[in-house]
């Protein structure tokens, strides 16, 4: 086995057990500070509820803010992507031409876009 290959299984078991060890670790300091307020076996039900809201709510508003963000980005950077859209526009624009009905306007606005993306302006 490559020292690649065990560097990069440490880095992804890494990432996936983080957040466990990381609940645990703070489960217990937690617990420490409310001892005395709240029993154990009431106290980790009540903790992985709350952490489960939690997490819920952050990851609905990263699935609909960053998630739709890194989805543009990842298609700006697509230059042969615009190439063969641009390709599929040209060819739409000479069938208009041809049986004499127009272009829109957000038609045009979509051939900039392309061709920006192209050009590395986007």
């Amino acid at each position: 086995m490559k020292a690649k290959n065990i560097y990069f299984d440490i880095r992804l078991g890494g990432i996936t057990l983080n957040p466990l060890i990381a609940i645990i670790n703070f489960l217990m300091l937690s617990f420490l500070v409310i001892e005395n307020v709240i029993p154990f076996w009431l106290f980790v039900p009540l903790f992985l509820l709350g952490v489960f809201i939690l997490y819920s709510i952050v990851g609905n508003k990263f699935r609909k803010i960053q998630y739709e963000t890194d989805s543009n980005l990842i298609y700006e950077k697509q230059t042969e992507q615009a190439r063969t859209n641009l390709e599929l526009f040209n060819q739409i624009r000479l069938i208009s031409l041809k049986t004499n009905t127009p272009l829109t306007l957000s038609y045009q606005k979509r051939i900039f876009y392309l061709e920006e993306i192209i050009k590395g302006i986007k």
